[in-house]
């Protein structure tokens, strides 16, 4: 350990580019060869540390300092563990390697580090509706900028996370409407009802029994609501706080 640390203190004043390039390639301790990768310019020795190198932090060292697209495909997609395939994945520009890895990837910490950095929105779209890994399905709601399906995902996602990744990003703070919350906890300690004033289709009476990890609408609002006439806008608003029967079913 002693002889390590004084071959690292002597390392860190090499300049030479040949003896960098040795020691990264081809010295039996890790730790020097990390120190001499983060120091190396030429690309073709970073590749080599990237593809080759048995130790998983020079690796990624390396992986983060390459600019070749065609190495960084092939460890994307065949690296030798999921974090330097991720790593190289997170370097990627290419938008169809992108968009099949984050699709078809067995690995959802590759499918996510795909996503994360794609910027086509159509494909980000389909991702964030029909990912089953939340995480993954959650990445794609917070890199999406379509109102409309936002809206969809923070009203109705499964996931807690998802709905509220999907929230953050709604600019139209109107479109979230308002939602009232209660609980009776000496009946039930999990289950949460919230009356949510929203768009027409959104809005309801909902129930959860996870303290709001999921959520199931209980009540809708019926066709033929009041919108005139005798009673006016008292007579719908009465219809939506119950008055009409339909409500609840």
């Amino acid at each position: 350990a002693t002889g390590s640390k004084v071959r690292a203190k002597a390392l860190s004043r090499v300049t030479d580019p040949g003896v960098l390039a040795q020691l990264a390639l081809h010295d039996p301790y890790p730790a020097l060869r990390l120190l001499a990768t983060d120091r190396i310019a030429d690309p073709l020795v970073l590749n080599r540390v990237a593809l080759d190198d048995h130790d998983q932090a020079v690796r990624l060292a390396a992986i983060s300092r390459v600019g070749d697209p065609t190495i960084l495909a092939a460890l994307a997609k065949a690296g030798p563990d999921t974090a330097v395939r991720a790593a190289a994945v997170g370097r990627l520009t290419d938008p169809a390697l992108l968009e099949r890895l984050a699709r078809k990837d067995p690995s959802a910490d590759v499918r996510w580090a795909a996503v994360n950095v794609m910027v086509d929105q159509e494909a980000l779209s389909r991702i964030a509706q029909r990912e089953k890994d939340s995480r993954v399905r959650g990445r794609a709601a917070g890199r999406i900028s379509d109102q409309a399906l936002l809206q969809q995902i923070a009203a109705s996602d499964p996931s807690a996370e998802v709905r509220k990744e999907a929230a953050a990003r709604i600019t139209d703070q109107g479109a979230l409407g308002r939602i009232g919350l209660g609980a009776d906890p000496k009946a039930n300690p999990t289950r949460v009802y919230a009356l949510c004033d929203a768009k027409r289709e959104e809005s309801g009476f909902y129930r959860s029994d996870d303290s709001g990890a999921t959520w199931e609408r209980v009540g809708h609002m019926a066709g033929g609501a009041p919108s005139g006439g005798p009673g006016g806008q008292a007579a719908a608003d009465d219809w939506y706080r119950g008055g009409d029967p339909g409500y609840y079913h």
